[in-house]
């Protein structure tokens, strides 16, 4: 058999790589933003064939715990229908989505988990009521939560890009696809159009790491 013979009979061989389903997709905005802010997110998960969801009554007004209650309510009402949705989490909405995950029952509705522009927590969030998002404060309890037990529950696949500085702090599972692109012309408002991101992002969708899979917990303690 001929060397080009061997190989195609190798390349027919070899098993394909799964295909991740296209699950509706819900956006989560951050502490004071809203879907205007996440419109380059929306259109580009649109072009790549994806059905997009978001809180319609959403204004970023209220605390993390609420956004995470909201989010496993409507992972909830859209999951039987399709068998499972992805969720893609900017900044604050990084932290209730996680919450969410670990602890409100919805781990094994959830297919991606695509966490970008934010961490386990803030320090400037200390300053604001716990009703605006001061229970992202690294010593409040919600906050805390999310640095026990297990970070990254149920089947899913964790994704993670940010460009705040970072911390990292072990932790005893799973692992996470993680890629920190720095500051470089651009402001935390302005991750949700950056072409980094939304590669990050439409990539992730469709289980590839655009990063580096890691096993420690990332958190931005800033």
């Amino acid at each position: 058999m001929s060397c080009a013979l061997c190989l195609a009979a190798l390349l027919l061989a070899a098993p394909a790589k799964a295909q991740v389903p296209k699950y509706p997709v819900i956006l989560i905005p951050g502490l004071g933003e809203g879907i205007q802010d996440l419109i380059p997110v929306r259109d580009r998960l649109i072009a790549d064939g994806y059905q997009v969801h978001y809180f319609d009554e959403f204004n970023g007004v209220e605390s993390n715990f609420r956004t995470a209650l909201k989010t496993a309510n409507r992972v909830k009402e859209l999951a039987p229908a399709t068998g499972k949705v992805n969720l893609a989490c900017w900044s604050a909405s990084v932290m209730s989505c996680r919450f969410a995950m670990m602890y409100l029952g919805i781990q094994d509705m959830v297919s991606q988990v695509v966490l970008y522009g934010g961490g386990d927590g803030n320090n400037g969030m200390c300053k604001l009521p716990v009703f605006l998002g001061g229970d992202g404060c690294p010593t409040h309890w919600f906050a805390k939560s999310l640095l026990i037990g297990d970070a990254t529950p149920g089947l899913a696949q964790y994704f993670l890009i940010t460009s705040f500085p970072q911390l990292v702090t072990p932790i005893p599972d799973g692992g996470i696809c993680y890629k920190h692109v720095p500051f470089n012309g651009f402001y935390h408002t302005q991750e949700p159009s950056q072409p980094e991101y939304l590669n990050f992002i439409s990539a992730a969708m469709g289980g590839t790491c655009l990063g580096e899979f890691v096993d420690k917990r990332i958190t931005n303690r800033v």
